[in-house]
């Protein structure tokens, strides 16, 4: 009777395979999960790393985290103390390994963080301190991190594929190229220009509010009573 899906891009699939009625019922935020107290071991080391490029995501190929690794390399031109985190499970070693061959290759071997699994605290720790989240992604269906960091306040900079489009729905800053040198001066613009920092993460704020719990849940409400 109805096919839900979590952002315009996988209800586009359910079109696809037949089904005549469908809409859109997002993967939400609790909010009280990411109200928690950073961690200041933690964040007293990433302060240390400054400033501190961000990807939340399992280590794989589609994730695309050689080409942040590449990013990191041009940025450093303009900011040689610069950082990398990556946070997310590393559940397929031979990708990781080479990661940080090609980290080691470049000079960034010092310079790159793997995180793998870490605590909703530390997860938090990690949005609050970065400087700016960037994804190099190639296939995101609804992309989490993204309403994470536009929840927690963090500029996001977004390769625009998939479904990362309909879950920024305007927000943020997306790309349609891998130009790592302009990228790396966006960065540094998002970084430094306060100004216009500020009107990223108010738009981002806006955006964010659709994610909340209750905001979800009066829409799925809605869609129980078309039904009815």
């Amino acid at each position: 009777d109805l096919g839900l899906a979590v952002s315009p891009y996988n209800e586009a699939d359910l079109r696809a395979v037949g089904f005549a009625d469908t809409a859109i019922l997002p993967i939400f935020l609790e909010e009280r999960h990411y109200q928690t107290s950073t961690l200041p071991a933690l964040t007293a080391r990433l302060q240390d790393r400054h400033p501190l490029l961000l990807f939340v995501g399992r280590i794989a190929p589609n994730k695309k985290q050689e080409d942040l690794i590449k990013l990191l390399y041009y940025y450093r031109r303009i900011e040689p103390s610069a950082t990398l985190a990556l946070v997310g499970s590393q559940w397929l070693p031979a990708y990781v390994n080479w990661l940080k061959n090609l980290a080691q290759s470049l000079g960034l071997a010092q310079h790159l963080i793997f995180a793998d699994h870490v605590t909703q605290a530390e997860l938090v720790s990690y949005f609050r301190t970065a400087d700016v989240y960037v994804s190099m992604s190639e296939h995101e269906g609804f992309g989490k991190p993204l309403i994470e960091s536009m929840y927690l306040g963090l500029p996001v900079l977004a390769y625009a594929t998939t479904g990362v489009p309909g879950t920024m729905g305007g927000a943020g800053v997306l790309f349609h190229e891998k130009n790592y040198e302009a990228l790396a001066e966006m960065v540094d613009m998002l970084i430094k220009e306060q100004a216009l920092r500020a009107r990223i993460i108010a738009r981002q704020h806006a955006r964010v509010q659709a994610f909340l719990a209750p905001q979800v849940r009066a829409l799925w409400q809605e869609y129980l009573a078309r039904l009815a």
